[in-house]
C-alpha cells in the first residue's frame, strides 16, 4: 500500500512540474527598433527623450552620454535577450547612436 502511494505521489509530482507557468521578465528600458530608427543626428535632448523615454543611466561625469539597457527572458524556452543603446550628445544635440544587441537561449 505504501509503495503504491509513493508511486502515485511521484507520478503526480512529475506531471505537475511540467505545468509550471513562467512569466516573461522585462527589465530596464524596453526601446523598440522603430523608435531608435527614428533618431536623427541633430535632434534635441527633448526629442530623444520623447522617442526613447528616460535613460536608465545618466552619468554625472559624462553629461553628454545617455545609456539605455534592457534585459528580457521570454517564453517557455526562456530565451534571453539583452540590448545596450548609447546616445552621445554634442552641444545638446544628438551626435552618435551606438547599439549592441545580444540574444542567446539558456537552459533553466
Amino acid at each position: 500500500m505504501k509503495n503504491r502511494l509513493l508511486r502515485c505521489a511521484i507520478a503526480l509530482n512529475l506531471l505537475l512540474t511540467g505545468c509550471v507557468y513562467k512569466t516573461d521578465l522585462y527589465q530596464g528600458n524596453i526601446v523598440s527598433n522603430e523608435s531608435v530608427d527614428q533618431l536623427q543626428p541633430g535632434m534635441s535632448r527633448e526629442q530623444v527623450l520623447a522617442l526613447l523615454g528616460s535613460p536608465l543611466i545618466v552619468d554625472s561625469f559624462h553629461t553628454n552620454r545617455w545609456d539605455y539597457y534592457s534585459y528580457s527572458k521570454v517564453g517557455k524556452t526562456r530565451k534571453e535577450s539583452t540590448s545596450h543603446i548609447i546616445i552621445i550628445f554634442e552641444e545638446d544635440r544628438l551626435k552618435t547612436i551606438k547599439r549592441s544587441l545580444q540574444k542567446q537561449a539558456i537552459d533553466s
